[in-house]
């Protein structure tokens, strides 16, 4: 093939024209070609065969059918055969047409085919010269490409022979470390710990890269394995002989020897579950009531030394309880040696830390333990506690009655361990170091050791412990006791109760209510003192039994209410020389509520539980109200029947009778006739109360405070009424009035003698009062005004006495409401000194109304001291 100095083809312009022309011709006669074939397609006639699946046949039989819509429809066969025939000849013509009048580019076209086999021979050697040049291509690209693969491959063999003679020599290298690590003397602690990272490291290397089959190595497989075994067995050894001696360094070699051979997972949870088999099984053992049996048998049967040579076994039940609780302290002797080596370990492992990730070995341990170890054992050992006294139970009711009975007892183990556990890991070295003795050698006995046991990890005695770690693990051991502790608080509570159902017994005679006695009351007291102080080692059992104790508290003061007198005997003071038996009912119930109420306060003093305060605190404080309740109506009736004493000095006449000198100093003879009756029978009164009430009341200080409401009443009352006694306008009458109220000062001394206290100590303001109010009595009326006369005097008693100086126009509210003395006393009781003062003024203006009816311009010298008075 010819060429230009470019390169290109000299014939491919030509040829390039050339088709570009033909082209051209080419595409417009397509154009009018295409412009007919449409307008044919159009017409109907012809619009069935230029459809691209037209079916002759098909045709030929819609022709025979004619259906509607074609246009041969309602016409016959020839019709149609003349149709087509005529479509034919206009198709004929229509070509005939399009070849005249495109004759000329038919013509070229055909001259134009010399032309095109010119070109397609130049594009046949182009082609081949484009092959031609793509196999040199072709050649030099897979010869390259072979040397490049060749060399790629023989590098790689040379990368993995470098690899592989690189773990060799780590491999040899890690023997020989692990060699002369196994070859020193003595081998342990750090050496030991080295060996393991190189049998580590060589199981590592033997897992990720195959050695197997190379002549230097396969001798030395088997040494690893023998080495390894020497180091696990010497770790293990390490591991368990700090566990028992408590060194932490000595545990902590051993952790680090299984932590470098990637063991310390397994290693620790295989010394976790060993432990639980060994309480698993003494568990087992100290519950077995066929061991427990055979060993109480061995040791307590006697042989009959007689004809037959029949041995006779002395057993009794006592020597089964005996022996069992001795069982289950050893067995809490080996929890405790088990569960402080677990601590111990856990301490351990907590601090033991990888030097890269500075994560605690306690970590990846846990991860196998549920997320926790110490959560872990507590939680096998309850399992294992709950399981076999469930079983012991079952097997035995001899069991279950001594766990119901002696429930505190048992109870008590489980927290002595706690204590001693808490002591022994207060006392831990936190740097490590050998601990004196084994593990039952720090045991603390004795009150001191629940001080100590508060600086320990955990503290089960608590809800929480300090650090609120450990308190809810330990605890978890307690429920499987939960149904012993139930029935011993039935059995609890049945005690507590017993002495109040023997004080109360149900089924009484019909006219009987006798109460309880305070032998009651003690035996009582003892029980609560007793079971309080049984359960006094548990918060949760105390405050159980506290409940169980109130319970019974407020058992005693419901029976005790119930037997309450309320008939009439006991309000009055009756004309015998003793007390009704409702009255003697009455003050016994007081005086053994008031026992109940000292015993408990005395027992709570023994307790610093803040549990046995609040409960036994409302207990003691209902039995209080029921005190005061029963105490305050038969003081109230008492002192109503004084007071009905006192309102009779209304019948005395103080105007018309003479007082002698002497009368002020004739108090001390009741019988003396210069006396007001009412004095007499006051004071006699008085006598009788404290003689036949009082004095039967033991109830210390609340006795005291009886006397002064007693007295101060008394004192009021006697005021309130001295101060509305109508006329009293002459000497003498003021006289005995001061008479009166120097007897009833000498009955009140008498009265209040067995407190100990002076009359005005006891007495106070109302004291006071009446002692002023004798001054009042013979003061002028522009005296009466001074506040330091009256200072001492209720505002309304003043008055009263103003209102009775003056003329009897100015009525007092007895007079101005039709009351009595009596009733307008109950009436003042119940409203406040307010009220009592505008019930005065409106007396005052009652006054003023009379005078303005009757024409008068001037008031009483003694209204005005009134009104000025009451409206200071």
């Amino acid at each position: 093939m010819l060429q230009d100095s470019s390169g290109a083809d000299p014939v491919q312009p030509a040829t390039s024209a050339w088709l570009d022309t033909s082209a051209l011709k080419e595409s417009a006669g397509s154009c009018l070609e295409s412009a007919a074939l449409s307008l044919l397609t159009t017409l109907p006639e012809y619009s069935d065969f230029a459809q691209t699946d037209f079916d002759p046949d098909a045709y030929a039989n819609r022709i025979i059918q004619a259906p509607e819509g074609k246009s041969f429809h309602r016409s016959d066969i020839a019709s149609a055969l003349s149709r087509l025939s005529f479509s034919l000849d206009h198709l004929n013509k229509q070509l005939h047409q399009q070849v005249a009048a495109h004759h000329e580019d038919l013509l070229e076209q055909v001259t134009g085919l010399d032309g095109l086999e010119l070109a397609l021979d130049s594009i046949k050697e182009n082609l081949y010269s484009l092959n031609s040049s793509f196999n040199r291509v072709k050649s030099k690209i897979r010869d390259t490409y072979t040397q490049i693969n060749t060399q790629t491959n023989e590098l790689q063999l040379m990368q993995e022979g470098t690899e592989i003679l690189r773990n060799v020599q780590r491999f040899l290298s890690l023997i020989q470390r692990l060699e002369m690590h196994m070859d020193e003397q003595p081998i342990g602690g750090a050496g030991l710990a080295k060996a393991a990272t190189c049998v580590k490291e060589i199981e590592t290397l033997m897992h990720e890269c195959d050695l197997t089959g190379i002549d230097i190595i396969d001798p030395e497989i088997p040494k690893i394995g023998v080495s390894k075994d020497k180091i696990l067995a010497m770790g293990d050894k390490q591991l368990l002989d700090g566990l028992h001696s408590q060194n932490q360094a000595e545990i902590a070699s051993g952790l680090q020897v299984f932590y470098n051979i990637g063991l310390i997972g397994s290693k620790s949870k295989s010394v976790i579950d060993s432990m639980l088999d060994v309480i698993s099984k003494e568990t087992q053992t100290a519950l077995s009531v066929q061991t427990l049996s055979k060993e109480i048998k061995d040791q307590h049967a006697l042989t009959d030394k007689g004809k037959k040579g029949v041995e006779v076994v002395n057993i009794s039940g006592p020597l089964y309880t005996s022996q069992l609780w001795k069982r289950l302290e050893a067995l809490m002797d080996i929890v405790y040696e088990k569960t402080a080596k677990m601590y111990l370990l856990e301490r351990v492992l907590s601090r033991k830390r990888d030097p890269l990730s500075h994560t605690a070995y306690l970590d990846h341990v846990a991860e196998g333990m549920d997320g926790n170890l110490v959560r872990y054992y507590w939680k096998a050992v309850s399992i294992t506690f709950e399981k076999e006294i469930r079983s012991a139970v079952k097997s035995s009711s001899f069991f279950h009655q001594i766990f119901q009975i002696g429930y505190p007892k048992l109870l008590r183990l489980f927290h002595d361990l706690f204590i001693r556990l808490n002591v022994t890991t207060a006392s831990s070295s936190p740097t490590g170091g050998s601990t004196s003795g084994k593990p039952g050698s720090s045991t603390v006995a004795g009150s001191g050791s629940s001080t100590s046991a508060k600086q320990g990890v955990f503290s089960p005695l608590s809800p929480t412990a300090e650090d609120g770690k450990y308190a809810s693990e330990p605890t978890v051991l307690l429920k499987a006791l939960a149904s012993f502790e139930a029935a011993y608080l039935r059995e609890s509570l049945a005690r507590l109760l017993e002495p109040v159902n023997q004080a109360f017994p149900e089924k009484l005679a019909s006219s009987s209510r006798a109460g309880s006695t305070r032998d009651d009351v003690e035996k009582l007291l003892r029980a609560i003192s007793r079971e309080l102080e049984i359960s006094k080692f548990d918060s949760n059992l105390l405050k159980a039994v506290t409940k169980n104790a109130s319970k019974a508290i407020n058992m005693y003061a419901i029976r005790s209410e119930h037997l309450v007198a309320t008939d009439s005997s006991v309000y009055v003071i009756p004309g015998t020389p003793s007390c009704t038996p409702s009255q003697l009912l009455n003050i016994e119930i007081i005086n053994c509520l008031w026992t109940l109420a000292e015993g408990v306060w005395k027992i709570v003093d023994e307790f610093e539980d803040d549990h046995v305060v609040v409960l036994l605190n409302d207990s003691v404080e209902a039995v209080q109200k029921l005190i005061q309740s029963v105490a305050e109506s038969l003081i109230a009736g008492i002192t109503r029947d004084l007071e009905l004493a006192i309102v009779k000095m209304h019948k005395e006449d103080f105007n018309n009778r003479l007082v002698s000198k002497g009368s002020a100093s004739a108090g001390a003879n009741g019988a003396d006739q210069s006396l007001s009756q009412y004095v007499v029978e006051l004071g006699s009164k008085l006598r009788w109360v404290q003689r036949e009430i009082m004095a039967r009341l033991n109830c210390g200080e609340d006795v005291k405070e009886w006397y002064k409401a007693v007295g101060t009443r008394v004192i009021d009352f006697f005021l309130r009424h001295a101060s509305i006694i109508r006329p009293l306008n002459t000497e003498q009458g003021k006289l005995k009035l001061t008479t009166d109220m120097t007897q009833l000062e000498f009955a009140l001394n008498q009265w209040i003698q067995p407190t100990s206290l002076k009359l005005e100590a006891a007495m106070g303001q109302s004291y006071k009062a009446l002692r002023s109010f004798r001054q009042l009595l013979f003061l002028d009326l522009s005296q009466v005004g001074g506040v330091h006369h009256t200072a001492d005097i209720p505002k309304v008693v003043v008055a009263h006495h103003l209102i009775v100086r003056a003329h009897p126009l100015i009525h007092l509210p007895v007079t101005a409401f039709g009351w009595n003395e009596l009733q307008y006393s109950d009436w003042l009781d119940v409203h406040s000194e307010g009220e009592a003062v505008a019930l005065l003024i409106q007396c005052l203006e009652m006054y003023m109304e009379d005078v303005r009816k009757k024409g008068g311009r001037e008031y009483r010298v003694e209204f005005v001291a009134v009104r000025n008075f009451l409206t200071l």
